[in-house]
């Protein structure tokens, strides 16, 4: 029993933790932006493509996102992928549709991504293994 205790807290003490949020930013300049991201008509596009489309610099953007959500643009963005391919294979999705939605160059790229983020590949972490 002793020695179940000290395995659980050393795996305890290696865990990775999960951060499954998503702050969202209230400037008005994004909110358009933002509407369209959660009615599912886009991709978070990279942050050269969202300084386009909403007309401001890149600069902008990133100083926005560090003082409304407290990371970079780009980190924002990765957290956004994951949470929607999480959302997508919970939904049943295969991986490569799941790739393929969310823009990534090839099925391994987004497994690779993902088990970056959460330690697990896609099928394992939806099969419970989370």
């Amino acid at each position: 029993m002793q020695r179940t205790h000290a395995l659980f807290f050393e795996e305890l003490h290696h865990a990775r933790e999960a951060c499954l949020s998503l702050p969202l930013p209230s400037d008005r300049r994004l909110s358009a932006w933002l509407n369209a991201l959660h009615l599912d008509q886009q991709n978070a596009p990279t942050l050269k493509m969202l300084s386009e489309q909403i007309g401001a610099s890149s600069k902008t953007i990133s100083r926005l996102f560090i003082r409304e959500t407290g990371m970079p643009y780009q980190d924002w963005r990765q957290q956004w992928r994951l949470l929607k391919a999480i959302e997508l294979l919970s939904a049943g999705l295969q991986v490569n549709d799941v790739a393929y939605r969310l823009e990534f160059s090839s099925d391994s790229a987004f497994i690779a991504f993902f088990k970056q983020q959460t330690g697990q590949t896609p099928l394992h972490y939806i099969r419970g293994g989370h």
